[in-house]
């Protein structure tokens, strides 16, 4: 399915990223996965035949280096661009909260996308093909997760970056979604799990202590197969959500299983 094409997810060292990345190269696509773990990242590309750039997408000179690299490895530049790279943020009421710690969430999680976008493009668009599909979250939606402001502000930016990014780019050949994938059984889960309660809030962390214990965490290799079904498709401006993903994407979906 993605045969000759050039891969690079972000955050690839574990849980989605790394899932995404194990699906684009089952089916044809030469990935390279970045992210600050660089054991992490090695392990995967062993894995997959592909290539490992430890990176912090946070920083524009990182992010350009990853695409050039990825495009000097593989001969060809970058097809596919998954921005998976997230951090949650610091977990505490707003009143609380550490200001440092929510300015990096935002550097990783809006300024991470929007370097990636921007380094990609100009060597999506002259072929007249790409593929750009950016992780987002529920937590975007309404009023968020609360105790969770950073990671809520972030993923509602990264909606409006793809909406808006959409509009600029359609008809070029090069197309850009948002991928919901729901609750899944990776480390942020973890992470905010074991976040103390008087931080995390008592609605929160009932709500993430629910998720575990009643069997609702998906697994990543699944969820990673909704967003192969994305970026194999035409669609452009989308916001898509796995708990309500649409017949014609589920069916190509399951090309993926």
């Amino acid at each position: 399915m993605f045969e000759g094409r050039v891969a690079l997810v972000t955050g690839g060292g574990r849980g989605i990223g790394k899932a995404i990345a194990q699906v684009l190269a089952k089916h044809g696509a030469k990935v390279a996965v970045s992210a600050r773990s660089t054991n992490e990242i090695n392990r995967v590309a062993d894995d997959i035949g592909g290539l490992a750039i430890t990176a912090d997408v946070s920083n524009y000179g990182d992010v350009q280096r990853m695409i050039d690299e990825t495009r000097k490895h593989f001969g060809q530049p970058v097809d596919i661009l998954v921005n998976n790279a997230a951090i949650v943020g610091p977990v505490n009421s707003v009143n609380f909260l550490d200001i440092a710690e929510w300015v990096k969430a935002l550097q990783v999680n809006v300024n991470g996308v929007m370097y990636g976008i921007y380094a990609a493009l100009p060597g999506m668009v002259p072929s007249e093909w790409g593929r750009i599909l950016n992780i987002t979250s529920g937590a975007g939606r309404g009023t968020g997760i609360p105790h969770l402001n950073a990671y809520s502000v972030s993923k509602a930016a990264v909606d409006m970056i793809t909406r808006n990014a959409a509009v600029d780019l359609d008809g070029s050949g090069v197309t850009i979604n948002a991928y919901s994938p729901g609750t899944v059984d990776t480390e942020m889960q973890t992470e905010i799990r074991e976040t103390p309660i008087e931080q995390a809030g008592g609605e929160t962390a009932a709500m993430f202590q629910n998720f575990y214990e009643s069997g609702n965490l998906a697994d990543p290799r699944l969820v990673a197969t909704y967003a192969a079904a994305i970026i194999a498709s035409d669609r452009n401006g989308e916001i898509i959500d796995r708990r309500s993903f649409p017949a014609d994407l589920e069916k190509l979906r399951q090309h993926f299983t």
